[in-house]
């Protein structure tokens, strides 16, 4: 019977029960993948990751992502969150304030400020992403999915940097607000989990000019919507601090 540590981090937080958690089991290397996928299933968390020694030269640490259903190469929060709860118990340290994580998309260098503190800033450089346009069937099923039309003048893309994600802009913010409001989970999500448009999808708008913000773009309105799960919405991911809500133990038998 093996009694596995693991951290709850909840990322782009410093309050607890706020912010995306996930879990972080800290000494991986005895499980197997199926044992890893069953843990991952059970937190029940977006994702739940593992921490092992690292296999490439300059990596720190090596980590692999799951989702209650499936195996990711990269996801941005679990990387954020797996730095801070590392950090957290000793177990790395952030030379020069520089970590680098290897994943299933090779290293990611991320960036630690106030590495010595209870509350770190940590941020990452996404890996290359492979950056593919939608053709207008494509461009047509999405508007069906988000229930939305998008601005003609600007392409959509398919964009995979381990998730996928389809990238669109609506016609205005007051466009993306209702798409949101249109039912308990605005996009179809039948859709999504068909072609090539089996990802999440974000749908971004610049608000329109007024008096205020005359000439410029000012700020803008940005959703996103993962398939098969009912919401209504996800927020972007780059950088954050966290705050680690419980630490525990996983027994596997």
């Amino acid at each position: 019977m093996a009694r596995l540590p693991i951290k709850t981090v909840d990322v782009f937080t410093t309050v607890p029960f706020k912010g995306n958690p996930v879990a972080v089991v800290l000494d991986g290397t005895s499980l197997s993948t199926a044992q890893m996928q069953q843990i991952a299933r059970w937190t029940n968390l977006s994702e739940t990751t593992f921490v092992l020694p690292p296999t490439e030269q300059g990596a720190d640490y090596r980590v692999r992502i799951f989702t209650p259903g499936a195996e990711l190469p990269f996801a941005g929060h679990p990387t954020i969150g797996t730095a801070h709860a590392l950090l957290e118990a000793g177990m790395v340290r952030a030379d020069n304030g520089i970590l680098v994580q290897q994943c299933g998309a090779g290293l990611v260098t991320l960036t630690v400020e106030g590495a010595g503190s209870a509350q770190p800033w940590i941020a990452f450089e996404l890996p290359t992403a492979s950056l593919t346009a939608l053709d207008a069937a494509e461009a047509a099923q999405l508007e069906s999915i988000l229930r939305a039309d998008l601005e003609v003048n600007v392409v959509p893309y398919l964009v995979d940097v381990g998730p996928r994600w389809v990238i669109a802009q609506l016609t205005s913010a007051r466009a993306i607000r209702a798409a949101r409001q249109a039912s308990k989970c605005a996009p179809s999500h039948r859709p999504m989990a068909s072609t090539r448009i089996r990802c999440a999808a974000a749908a971004l708008a610049p608000w329109r000019p007024t008096c205020a913000t005359r000439g410029s773009w000012g700020p803008s309105e940005a959703r996103c919507w993962p398939p098969r799960v009912k919401c209504s919405g996800a927020p972007g991911c780059s950088g954050s601090r966290c705050r680690t809500r419980r630490s525990g133990s996983v027994v596997m038998r």
